[in-house]
């Protein structure tokens, strides 16, 4: 099961889902979830902005857009000394075929795709993230993206470090 990492590498998960009909709605929904010290310190869900026919496709525009995301949280950081520079950061995706077409030469014909793999590519050269999938069970951004039943959300907040005292609603 997902434990808490309680180093200062920061690790991120990242996912896509489309949680409504394709005749209603083209566009999916992807999120993310940054940890720091074995605790979520930044989280996003939001509509990608391109509109993706297959699930891969849709979590290689999430991981695209996750990095962006990421690397400017991370700059701040950085700048309070917080974490160290130098380490990649972790990204975990719950795709396999995703990661695939970022280790490869990507879709080729679609430019925007063909774009995000290449800033994919390059980050990973850099040494700035690393890319690996993990199963669906310990991919903690599940609850930014998917509707869950109650125990799924309890999970997901467990797995973001909010205890279910501390939620209110007015």
């Amino acid at each position: 099961m997902y434990s808490h990492n309680e180093s200062s590498t920061p690790i991120v998960y990242s996912d896509a889902d489309h949680t409504s009909s394709w005749k209603v709605n083209l566009y999916l929904t992807y999120g993310f979830v940054l940890t720091l010290f074995g605790r979520a310190v930044t989280w996003r869900s939001r509509r990608q902005r391109v509109i993706s026919t297959s699930t891969a496709k849709a979590k290689m525009v999430a991981l695209s857009d996750t990095c962006h995301n990421v690397i400017w949280v991370l700059n701040r950081l950085n700048g309070l000394d917080i974490i160290a520079m130098g380490i990649p950061i972790m990204l975990l995706t719950g795709n396999q075929a995703a990661e695939h077409i970022i280790s490869t030469n990507g879709p080729g014909r679609n430019k925007s795709l063909t774009l995000r793999g290449t800033f994919m590519k390059d980050t990973i050269k850099k040494g700035i993230v690393t890319v690996r999938w993990i199963t669906g069970e310990l991919q903690v951004a599940n609850g930014l993206t998917k509707l869950l039943n109650a125990r799924g959300s309890t999970k997901s907040w467990k797995d973001l470090g909010v205890k279910a005292g501390l939620v209110a609603c007015r």
